[in-house]
């Protein structure tokens, strides 16, 4: 009856020790503790490209509502507007080439009001350690060729805005103190005032 038992491993038998189990242990162990940190690392990246990804989405769809929202001249009808020289505050000058305080200002609002962070507005491009947004709103185009008109200029806005990421893990080689820069920018045209 043993024999049958060992032959068909229903019993281990008598040639298998208490030392070698031990060792077996052992040795489950030690390759646990070798790969345990890959994995964990693993997952560490995967979490956070799903959560870069989730802030980059959202981020350039705010961006896009932005350039939209800056194109369609949002005092046109209420004060007049960046075009209309009778608005003290959104009035962009009477002779520019290209616009950027109020458009920039109007950005934040926008990009406060999708993403719930706290944006500020620049003029120019600098470095991202902080969220920013700027907006350049070129000089109204009302070139008929080009769909314009005296009353209905065509506009075209550029904003760019970016937000440093922070990582749950600072990764050595693929971030900068386990930081990552998230930056979007679109560019609008439209005709204003229809």
């Amino acid at each position: 009856m043993l024999d049958f038992l060992v032959r068909h491993r229903f019993w281990p038998g008598p040639s298998r020790s208490a030392r070698s189990r031990r060792r077996s242990r052992g040795q489950s162990l030690t390759e646990f503790a070798l790969i345990a940190p890959v994995m964990l690392a693993l997952m560490g990246i995967t979490v956070d490209v799903a959560r870069f990804y989730f802030a980059w989405v959202n981020l350039e769809a705010s961006t896009r509502d932005a350039a939209q929202y800056i194109a369609s001249d949002p005092a046109l009808n209420s004060t007049g507007g960046y075009y209309d020289s009778t608005d003290a505050t959104n009035y962009c000058g009477a002779s520019w080439t290209t616009c950027t305080t109020q458009p920039s200002a109007d950005a934040v609002t926008v990009l406060h009001n999708e993403t719930g962070k706290t944006f500020t507005a620049n003029a120019t491009q600098t470095t991202c350690t902080t969220a920013k947004v700027w907006a350049i709103l070129q000089a109204p185009d009302t070139t008929v060729s080009h769909g314009g008109a005296a009353g209905n200029p065509l506009a075209e806005v550029k904003v760019t805005a970016c937000e440093p990421f922070r990582t749950i893990i600072a990764y050595p080689i693929i971030s900068t103190g386990g930081t990552w820069i998230l930056r979007t920018e679109r560019t609008v045209k439209t005709i204003v005032g229809r």
